[in-house]
């Protein structure tokens, strides 16, 4: 029976569609969650983990929508957050998960029973993809489309976006223009 369930961190996903999760723009640190939906994220992570005797890596991926929470997938395994996390906090999640699938307790290795605490940056994980061909008739194609990810950091939002955009090769592209009508 599982008794003590430990969250390295809730990713937010910038993208609003149907797009596989390695393919959008994930921050870490959320940016546009409250404090009270990031409890209710925690909660229901608990939850979910404790009724259904989870161990080891789990990764739940939620939508939270009009007030509600609905959960879209669980991955019982890492998954490319577990890379993005580890660089962000600095901590090895995956020997962390193999100690605690090998009898350790959370107690043990001094983690919390909660959501861990972070650093003063934001970390944004930035898609690169490849310059080969996709297509595909649907728009919501969840097939993933990237060859990898960057991360950019930085204690503002903006700034961890750019360094993210400048890592993957992507362009951003500002135009500015006056219409004048004398």
């Amino acid at each position: 029976m599982v008794k003590n369930v430990t969250i390295p961190g809730i990713i937010e996903h910038f993208e609003q569609t149907g797009s596989h999760a390695s393919d959008s723009i994930a921050v870490y640190r959320p940016q546009n969650l409250s404090t009270n939906d990031q409890r209710r994220l925690r909660d229901s992570a608990i939850s979910i983990a404790t009724k259904l005797n989870l161990r080891g890596p789990v990764n739940l991926h939620f939508l939270l929508a009009n007030d509600q929470i609905y959960l879209l997938q669980i991955k019982s395994y890492s998954g490319h957050n577990v890379a993005f996390l580890t660089k962000a906090l600095k901590k090895d999640i995956t020997a962390i998960t193999m100690k605690v699938l090998l009898g350790s307790t959370l107690s043990e290795l001094d983690l919390p029973s909660d959501i861990w605490p972070s650093n003063d940056l934001i970390h944004v994980k930035m898609p690169v993809f490849s310059y080969l061909s996709y297509s595909s008739e649907n728009t919501f194609d969840s097939k993933m489309k990237t060859s990898g990810s960057v991360m950019g950091r930085a204690k503002h939002l903006p700034t961890a976006l750019f360094k993210g955009y400048e890592g993957s090769d992507l362009m951003i592209f500002n135009i500015w223009y006056c219409l004048y009508f004398g």
